[in-house]
C-alpha cells in the first residue's frame, strides 16, 4: 500500500508541474541518514543574511576605541 500512496503521490507531484520528483522522494525511510551537525554560528549568519545585517551576540558588542 505504501508503494501505491508513493507512486500516487508521484504522479500528482509531476502533473503539478514538479518533473525532478522521484518515487523515491514519497517513500517512508524507517533510518534515516543522521543528520550532520551544524556550527554554532551558522544559524546567526543565515538570519543575519535574511535581515541584511549583521548580528551582533550578546556579550560581544562593539569594541570601543577609548
Amino acid at each position: 500500500m505504501e508503494v501505491y500512496a508513493a507512486q500516487l503521490c508521484s504522479v500528482i507531484a509531476q502533473t503539478s508541474g514538479n518533473a525532478e520528483s522521484e518515487l523515491s522522494d514519497f517513500l517512508l525511510d524507517f533510518n534515516p541518514k543522521p543528520a550532520k551537525l551544524k556550527p554554532k554560528n551558522h544559524g546567526a549568519a543565515i538570519i543575519g543574511a535574511i535581515a541584511g545585517r549583521k548580528i551582533i551576540k550578546l556579550g560581544q558588542g562593539k569594541k570601543r576605541g577609548d
